[in-house]
């Protein structure tokens, strides 16, 4: 079977036949892909199912605070200030309002000054989509029953409909179509099956025919943003490969890190502005080395530990160095705290936490009488049992048990209670015959003749 190794292989061979773009057809695309996308909202927002998909982002903008800085291009986590994530919340909100009163104007000029990113537009679009697959699913079958019927259209199936109470007519007109009566009613009553599925998902008739002019009317753009968008990921994928090449080596496979990279470079292509007059390459070159540096942290380690945590203790160590430069000698916590502005409660769990693996065989006396000494030392020594009798008793019992179900109940009582399968302690022969009204000689010779069968492989055919 190929391997990983022929499969990378493979890929970046493949890479070696994507056009790479220069900066002006960056640009070019990007600039193109945004009219686009502008051009969807322009047409969509006609449409009250597209407006009120717009107003589905209200409760998770709110809810959330990350989901603004993925909706807009305005935002970055790093860099954007207060005031400016403020003034982007409060053209969330106008652009709301101006959807609730279907202010068509108001609601574009709020959606061009927000730079609503693709990521955004398509989780819009992506129920109405949907939604129309599903009605033109509805529609096939109804194109598949009247087809079956052997009828045109609604009018003539009414009067099939109508006919096909008369049994004779039934039956005759199923033998027409070389099919059973059954099949024939059947399919004479889908509607009211197509009827449930219409309700279950809100469907009126009005509300079809919007949903048809809408995928109609946006089809086509949403087709070209795609293709776009395609072409910029394309033109940057050796990019992600030669940034990959520079992380190798810490704890990550080389194909994981490619595919860290191009989720980076996704991100990157959704939130990029060709305003900033940037090449598509430079501004994904930081999201890709991002994503990479995260995927590092956390699937590296044995235990994870949580991104912002090993921020801030990077913060610390730097804060640490630095001062200890300037003070000539180790700063205190207090002082820590003061220089990089993070809470002395914290800067004390930080100095207190653990940040190393230990392993279960690692030495670490210190001399003396823990000299090589290990966490397994410190363990419960000579257990009773050890993991591989634990194992194989149980498997030991789960075969005894299935071979005594196959006997009769009366059998297997005798059996488990002379050797103590299942029971607090084995019994002698005298109990087990008093325990069922019979001599203990009776009881030694049924114990026999089981145990002969047993041993001749009467019951060794386990399920």
């Amino acid at each position: 079977m190929t391997d990983n190794t022929d499969f990378t292989k493979y890929y970046l061979e493949q890479l070696d036949n994507l056009k790479k773009l220069t900066k002006k057809e960056e640009h070019q695309i990007a600039k193109e892909k945004q009219k686009n996308e502008y051009q969807i909202f322009k047409l969509g927002i006609k449409y009250k199912i597209f407006r009120d998909q717009i107003l589905e982002l209200k409760v998770p903008l709110e809810r959330n605070y990350k989901y603004l800085f993925r909706s807009t291009k305005r935002l970055n986590k790093l860099t954007s200030s207060p005031e400016k994530i403020k003034e982007i919340e409060k053209l969330f909100s106008c652009l709301f309002k101006s959807l609730k009163k279907f202010d068509e104007k108001k609601a574009l000029y709020y959606i061009r000054r927000l730079k609503i990113t693709s990521s955004t537009l398509q989780k819009i679009l992506s129920p109405i989509f949907k939604t129309h697959n599903i009605i033109k699913e509805l529609e096939f079958k109804v194109f598949n029953a009247y087809k079956f019927l052997e009828v045109k259209n609604e009018i003539e199936y009414e009067e099939l409909l109508v006919r096909c109470q008369d049994a004779n007519f039934r039956k005759s007109y199923a033998r027409k179509l070389y099919t059973t009566e059954e099949k024939l009613i059947k399919h004479l009553s889908f509607r009211e099956d197509l009827h449930k599925r219409y309700l279950d998902n809100n469907l009126t008739t009005e509300i079809v025919r919007e949903y048809k002019e809408l995928y109609k009317a946006i089809k086509d753009k949403q087709e070209e943003v795609e293709s776009l968008k395609r072409q910029l990921i394309e033109g940057c994928m050796q990019l992600v490969v030669n940034r990959a090449k520079r992380f190798t080596n810490r704890g990550l496979p080389f194909e994981d890190l490619i595919q860290e990279g191009n989720i980076g470079l996704l991100r990157a292509v959704d939130k990029y502005e060709p305003s900033k007059n940037t090449k598509v390459s430079t501004y994904a070159t930081w999201w890709i080395d991002l994503h990479m540096r995260r995927a590092i942290s956390n699937l590296s380690n044995t235990i994870r530990i949580p991104i912002h945590i090993q921020e801030l203790r990077s913060t610390l160590n730097s804060a640490f160095i630095q001062l200890s430069h300037k003070l000539g000698r180790a700063p205190t916590f207090v002082e820590l705290s003061k220089y990089t502005k993070i809470p002395l409660k914290k800067v004390n769990m930080l100095a207190a936490a653990p940040f190393r693996e230990v392993g279960i065989d690692e030495d670490f006396g210190n001399g003396g009488d823990q000299q090589n000494q290990t966490i397994a030392d410190l363990l419960v020594e000579n257990p009773k049992y050890s993991p591989f009798e634990v194992i194989n008793t149980n498997i030991f019992k789960d075969v005894i048990g299935s071979i005594l179900r196959k006997l009769p109940i009366k059998q297997q009582k005798v059996l488990r209670l002379r050797f103590g399968i299942g029971e607090a302690k084995s019994h002698s022969l005298q109990e087990i015959g008093d325990k069922f009204g019979i001599s203990r000689t009776r009881i030694r010779q049924i114990e026999a003749k089981l145990l002969k069968k047993l041993k001749n492989n009467k019951f060794l055919s386990v399920d």
